[in-house]
């Protein structure tokens, strides 16, 4: 047939000329990197010296930065000699900046986790409050079982000039006889074991002494009454933790005073005078092991009896008030307090924030941020102060991040994992809300090391392996054996995946893995705080302490599954360990007090330790696994808080109901047939049905429009070793997805492209109209992969349906081929082709812009600011139509040898009302009309 052509154009200039195509790009673009959007990959303790835990270490930076992939540079305690809290502060100045220097040329950032941080972040401080408080209102740990209210003894809000509206109890004698009124008002304090730990080390309460400080008012005409200097106002009875009285402390009229002529104004007061009046030299100070003497007790079993108390006896002689008992310790008080001590630490703190920051770089994106280790609760005080300083010091450029332990957290509740397990907002109330913390770190060690019915943990605490690993080849029959590394049993692997998703889920304790993973999930949401997951790869044997080593899958599984939940980095815990030796020829044996072993990246003598306990590199593993989180770290960094993760086979319903999931099916290999087979079996492959679909499933969001990314983790671990049996592929598994049409994701276009974000390369384009199903290819044991599903019409590529798409504005990134399907741009859209490769191709099929005759809503085609791009190609269509469209920013004719629109062998061709925008140069082609064949027909 004739093409028949009719046409109204508004013409810049108009030339003919036959026109060759170029190849397509089908890649996506990846986010340009901003400060602060890096992740944090480095091992703890990665700086240690193997022989002396004081002397500098600057030998093994090829390792981290070259061979492991690290960025950052992580030691525990001290970093050089005289590296103290009390040390030399020119010295200490100096070696600080030596280390800086030294990992800053070598391409690392540095965390500081300092003496002088641990020293105050450690100090400890409760409020107990006297008032009574119900359980489960906030504080109510903090408060006692017994608090006595009755017709004399009430509590009350402190409107007094200096009593702030604080809830206090208040103890009158309401014109009752002095002393009838006498008795205990407070005794039996619930969280009475915060000052007990004597297990472990780091956080240990018989350090210091602790100071006794029950803030305190009292009738002021009374205290003035000379008279009354020796009259009793109430007692503290303290009693340790085996419920004996440790100290009995009386407070008399003269204690609120300084001296005989001093007035007392009706202050309230924490601290009393008691030397002074030279009559009584009792305080209220008490020795570090004063509550908790020999023999050692484990206060964290709340199994074991903790009688410690803090007991209030008013004798009823005059009117008092009493807000609360304060207990904090040594390094609390110096950082609260205002003391010749505390101005020392304030000034070497802010020297070091300054010394942090003065290798301060607005383009890099990791700060030299302060690192704080797991704490207790009545640490927060300390921990939320210094937070707020090195945010003040640094302007806001520098933070504090914290290893959130949430058992430890937790454990000053009684029975907590019966009672009152913290929430996220638990969390955020009592830990984030006051702080400037920007940065948790949880650290969910599940893998543990435990004999079958230990004596210490009880039953059902052991972990397994799968048989299949190759230390069970090189030691035929062994099982569990400290002696080799192993502290787990050997099971078939379908047994042991099945272990481990349970293990991962469902254990019965307050903070398992899927626990950790879901409260810290979503307290980053509820408060804006960034997730480094401060990773399980190492192995450790201990009489109270059991975890064995995972595996490398199991490596990559947990990771992966951290970073469907939110974590922006990873800390390993840890670089070092205490064994010598690598591989099967690693000698385990235990040392120290008490005895222990551990194994890491290196062994204690700082050799590479690069096979793991059972025969696998664990050294190429993080190495390949690096280069995957460098590709996918543009996009995880660039996440918002809109992300969602799902195990699969525990939240089906919850997947299905509010994601564009519509269905994920995991294929084995074998033909022995289940009821989930369908006819979109890959060929030689068995469906399994949900409950055995072992796949953690996430969805991301970040500022891009029309753009969803998800991540599909393979939550078996299982080894593959090859093909030959059930057994040998392990838990390598065939993935389809299938995804909802109706899903407002996909709104706006019906072409939809998959891209692997490993390689950035495209491995489906999906049909929204058409629910169908999509192949993911295999994936490995613990492999997880990051998508990224964006409209063809927006990042380039082939279409397989007819294309629909506008009424809004998006950009071209890439070139479009319509592969014999129509494309039609509705009215009110705007399309900015972003380079010059981007552009729409056609071979056959109908183009339509716009809509004839409504024509009030113009169609706009343009380039980036005052770049160009090539036009239109439409050739052999059937038709084309072009309403109120409007050509900006053609490349230049002679340049390119391009049109706004160039039409080769096109039937019907309506061109209305179109606008065609010159170049710069003034040499643009608007409309190119070829006929080469007589059109399509």
């Amino acid at each position: 047939m004739k093409t028949k052509i009719s046409y109204t154009l508004f013409l810049g200039l108009i030339s003919l000329l036959i026109f060759n195509s170029i190849n397509a790009v089908n890649k996506g673009s990846p986010p340009v990197y901003e400060p602060g959007k890096k992740m944090v990959i480095t091992a703890m303790h990665a700086g240690f010296h193997p022989s002396d835990q004081c002397s500098t270490e600057f030998s093994s930076y090829n390792f981290l930065k070259d061979t492991l992939g690290f960025n950052s540079w992580h030691r525990y305690g001290c970093w050089f000699p005289g590296d103290n809290v009390f040390g030399d502060s020119t010295a200490i100045a100096q070696g600080i900046a030596n280390t800086l220097s030294q990992n800053n040329s070598h391409g690392l950032r540095t965390i500081f986790d300092r003496p002088i941080i641990r020293y105050l972040a450690y100090g400890q401080r409760s409020d107990y409050q006297c008032e009574q408080i119900p359980t489960g209102s906030d504080y109510y740990f903090h408060s006692f079982d017994s608090s006595v209210t009755n017709s004399n003894v009430h509590d009350m809000n402190d409107y007094s000039f200096n009593g702030g509206g604080a809830k206090v109890k208040h103890a009158g004698l309401n014109g009752s006889i002095p002393g009838s009124l006498q008795g205990y008002i407070v005794s039996h304090l619930r969280s009475n074991r915060e000052q007990c730990n004597r297990i472990i080390d780091h956080t240990r309460d018989d350090n210091y002494n602790w100071y006794v400080r029950p803030r305190i008012r009292v009738d002021s005409a009374f205290v003035n009454d000379n008279t009354n200097l020796e009259a009793k106002i109430c007692r503290i009875d303290i009693l340790d933790w085996n419920g004996d009285l440790t100290e009995s402390v009386i407070l008399r009229a003269m204690n609120f005073r300084e001296s005989l002529s001093s007035i007392y104004n009706a202050n309230y007061a924490d601290t009393f005078s008691f030397i002074s009046w030279g009559n009584d030299t009792t305080d209220l100070i008490l020795e570090p092991t004063q509550l908790c003497p020999d023999p050692i007790k484990n206060s964290f079993d709340w199994g074991e009896s903790i009688e410690v108390d803090f007991r209030v006896y008013w004798y009823g002689n005059c009117d008092m008030w009493i807000d609360y008992i304060r207990l904090e310790d040594e390094p609390a008080k110096q950082l609260f307090e205002v003391s010749t001590v505390n101005r020392y630490l304030t000034n070497r703190l802010s020297s070091e924030i300054n010394l942090a920051l003065s290798n301060y770089n607005a383009t890099d994106p990791i700060p030299n941020n302060f690192y704080n280790e797991e704490f207790e609760f009545n640490m927060t005080p300390c921990t939320q102060k210094l937070s707020k300083i090195i945010d003040s010091v640094s302007q806001g450029r520098l933070s504090m991040m914290v290893n959130l332990n949430m058992d430890m957290y937790n454990a000053h509740i009684p029975r907590f994992w019966e009672n009152h397990i913290f929430t996220a907002y638990d969390f955020k109330k009592y830990l984030i809300d006051s702080s400037k913390i920007t940065t948790i770190l949880p650290n969910p060690y599940f893998l543990e090391g435990w004999l079958q019915n230990d004596t210490f943990v009880g039953n059902n605490r052991e972990s397994y392996n799968p048989n299949t690993l190759p230390v069970y080849s090189e030691f035929p029959g062994v099982s569990y054996d400290p002696r080799i590394g192993l502290l787990a049993y050997p099971t078939s692997p379908t047994q042991y995946d099945s272990w481990l998703q349970f293990n991962l889920d469902e254990r019965d304790f307050a903070f398992d893995f899927l626990n950790v993973m879901k409260i810290t999930d979503e307290l980053s949401k509820i408060t804006s705080v960034d997730i480094i997951d401060l990773h399980q790869s190492h192995m450790w044997n201990q009489w109270n302490h059991k975890l064995k080593e995972p595996t490398n899958e199991e490596l990559e599984m947990t990771a992966n599954l951290a970073l469907s939940y939110g974590a922006k980095g990873f800390m390993y815990f840890a670089y070092n360990g205490n064994c010598t030796g690598n591989g099967y020829q690693t000698d385990y044996t235990p040392t120290g007090n008490p005895l222990m072993f551990s194994a890491g990246f290196v062994d204690k003598q700082k050799n590479v330790r690069d096979s793991n306990a059972y025969g696998q590199n664990k050294w190429s593993f993080y190495r390949r696994y690096h280069r995957i989180l460098k590709q996918w770290e543009p996009y995880l960094m660039g996440f918002d808080s809109d992300r969602h993760s799902y195990v699969s086979r525990l939240e089906w319903v919850e997947l299905i109901s509010n994601t564009y999931v519509h269905d994920v099916i995991t294929y084995k290999p074998g033909t022995e047939g289940s009821p989930c087979d369908n006819s979109n079996n890959p060929s030689g492959t068995t469906a399994e049905c949900i409950d055995d679909r072992y796949l953690q499933i996430a969805t991301f969001h970040d500022d891009k429009p029309n753009t969803q990314y998800c991540m599909i983790v393979n939550r078996r671990c299982s080894p593959f070793i090859d093909t030959i049996s059930n057994d040998r592929n392990g838990g390598r598994r065939f993935v389809q997805i299938k995804l909802d049409s109706n899903s407002s994701s996909f709104a706006g276009f019906n072409n939809w492209n998959i891209y692997d974000l490993s390689n950035d390369s495209i491995v489906s384009t999906f049909n929204k109209g058409i629910i169908s199903w999509v192949n993911l290819g295999w994936f490995l044991p613990g492999e997880g992969k990051l998508y990224k599903l964006t409209p063809v019409m927006q990042e380039g590529g082939t279409l397989v349906a007819d294309e629909d798409c506008g009424g809004f504005e998006f950009e071209c990134r890439g070139e479009v081929n319509n592969n014999g399907h129509d494309i039609t741009i509705v009215p009110n859209t705007t399309i900015v082709f972003v380079n010059t490769s981007a552009r729409i191709i056609m071979n056959g099929g109908s183009f339509k812009s716009g809509i004839y005759p409504e024509e009030s809503l113009p169609i706009t085609l343009k380039s980036v600011g005052t770049s160009t791009w090539k036009g239109l190609k439409l050739t052999e269509c059937d038709e084309v139509e072009m309403h109120q469209t409007y050509f900006e920013n053609i490349s230049s004719y002679p340049i390119d040898s391009t049109y706004a629109a160039e039409l080769t062998d096109c039937g019907s061709i309506t061109v209305s009302n179109c606008t065609f925008q010159a170049s710069s140069t003034g040499r643009t082609g608007s409309l190119l009309l070829v006929l080469i064949s007589g059109g399509p027909g």
